[in-house]
């Protein structure tokens, strides 16, 4: 029968290997924000890229004609809010989790201030709770870079740096 004293040691030794355990499974994490930084900037740009879209539409259009029906989920692809907000509210929780689950490791608020701006700004010009006109991809952009620095500050904070 061991002592009590080696009951100790054990129960320490399996607290080690859990926080081992932790640690791994953080550094299994960080794939995460590095896909999600890379999906949120490339949300942003297609939000800043819709404008130069709309000026070439004519001529996408015409290539896309020789497609058949491609027109039409074309033009839905690109117009449609519901595709907007399946994208933003994607993005949303991908970054949710994957910042959240970043926070329990390092314990840094600012990715979760990134996060929350970014949230708030894709929410609300997804909303359009009022009328944006042209400001409407421009803030869909910005809260997309958001997003992406909040990865990117998550996974700083995860390298500990």
């Amino acid at each position: 029968m061991p002592s009590e004293c080696e009951s100790i040691l054990d129960l320490r030794a399996g607290y080690v290997s859990v926080a081992d355990e932790a640690q791994d499974s953080g550094e299994r994490w960080q794939w995460a924000d590095r896909i999600g930084a890379g999906l949120s900037l490339s949300c942003a740009l297609h939000c800043l890229m819709l404008p130069l879209a709309v000026a070439l539409v004519p001529s996408v259009r015409s290539a896309v004609a020789e497609y058949g029906h491609a027109d039409g989920w074309l033009q839905w692809l690109l117009w449609s809010h519901q595709v907007e907000w399946a994208v933003a509210l994607a993005v949303i929780a991908f970054a949710g989790v994957v910042i959240g689950r970043g926070w329990r490791h390092h314990r840094r608020r600012d990715p979760l201030g990134w996060y929350l701006a970014g949230s708030l700004v894709l929410l609300f010009a997804a909303a359009e709770v009022i009328s944006l006109g042209a400001y409407h991809g421009l803030l869909l952009a910005g809260g997309g870079a958001l997003i992406a620095m909040a990865h990117w500050r998550n996974l700083r904070a995860s390298l500990g740096r």
